[in-house]
């Protein structure tokens, strides 16, 4: 389940549903804590590792969506406010 929230996550990632990712977020750390809230048998623990190493594939592609996304608004406010000046400027004349 942890796995398939994380594939969820990713693929709200990729059609800029952020909203969404947050949500999902919220819910797969609970399911997180309370997995790993009981120990593991030695035979869970390498059957477990495989999937943690899965997860960490795909938070590894969501913060590198996650950096493009706030790159993306960074520009797209830096232009918003040049043409605020821009507007102010033109407005004075």
């Amino acid at each position: 389940m942890i796995l398939s929230i994380s594939e969820d996550m990713l693929k709200s990632a990729r059609n800029n549903d952020w909203e969404s990712v947050i949500a999902m977020e919220s819910r797969r750390n609970t399911m997180i804590a309370e997995f790993f809230a009981t120990p593991l048998s030695a035979e869970e623990t390498q059957a477990v590792a495989h999937y943690i190493n899965k997860v960490l594939v795909i938070d590894k592609q969501l913060i590198e969506l996650g950096n493009l996304q706030r790159e993306h608004l960074r520009e797209n406010i830096q232009k918003v406010t040049h043409g605020r000046h821009a507007l102010k400027v033109y407005s004075a004349v």
